[in-house]
C-alpha cells in the first residue's frame, strides 16, 4: 500500500492569481502525481471548488474558498473519528 498524498487548492483562486496559467499548472501537478508513483505515492489533486476532484476523496465541493472554511475542511478530511471503549 502507496502513503497518500494530497495537493489541496481551488481552481477558482488559482485562476484569480495567474489567469490562463492554470492549465499549465494542473499538466504540472499531473506530471507531478506520475512521478510520485515512483516513490510509491498515491497522490490525489483536489480542487476544493471542484465537485469532482472532491468526490475522488470523499469530500464535498465548497463554494465558499476562505482560508477558515478551508481550515473547517482540512481537519474534517485529517480527523479520525473517536471510537467508544
Amino acid at each position: 500500500m502507496n502513503a497518500v498524498k494530497l495537493i489541496v487548492t481551488s481552481k477558482k483562486n488559482l485562476s484569480f492569481k495567474y489567469g490562463k496559467k492554470v492549465a499549465a499548472i494542473h499538466k504540472l501537478l499531473l506530471k507531478m502525481q506520475k512521478a510520485d508513483l515512483v516513490h510509491r505515492l498515491d497522490t490525489h489533486i483536489v480542487y476544493v471548488d471542484d465537485a469532482a476532484s472532491c468526490k475522488a476523496v470523499g469530500v464535498s465541493a465548497v463554494e465558499n474558498t476562505s482560508e477558515a472554511n478551508w481550515i473547517f475542511r482540512f481537519r474534517k478530511l485529517t480527523t479520525r473519528p473517536k471510537t467508544k471503549i
